[in-house]
């Protein structure tokens, strides 16, 4: 198996794990909603913020698999995460 096979597996993989993770956690931050375990302002909040979180995870995991330097992969975080605060 070639290598570049191989990442685009691994690429699959996360983006699929990313997608079930964020499906999960939308359901149960709904269900608790709709308990009215806590409020929907700061259901609204706490999805952005997992949202965020896997996001920068993804990205992170994805440009190690694809080959990115890890000291620019600081850089890169940095970067995204100063786009998210803005």
């Amino acid at each position: 198996m070639e290598i570049n096979y191989l990442k685009i597996i691994e690429t699959f993989v996360i983006l699929v794990m990313y997608w079930l993770v964020r499906g999960i956690s939308n359901k149960l931050i709904a269900k608790n909603l709709f308990k009215k375990l806590i409020q929907e302002s700061r259901g609204i909040i706490i999805r952005k913020a997992i949202k965020l979180i896997l996001i920068t995870l993804c990205v992170g995991l994805l440009l190690i698999i694809w080959g990115v330097n890890q000291s620019d992969l600081a850089a890169y975080i940095g970067f995204i995460l100063t786009l998210a605060v803005i």
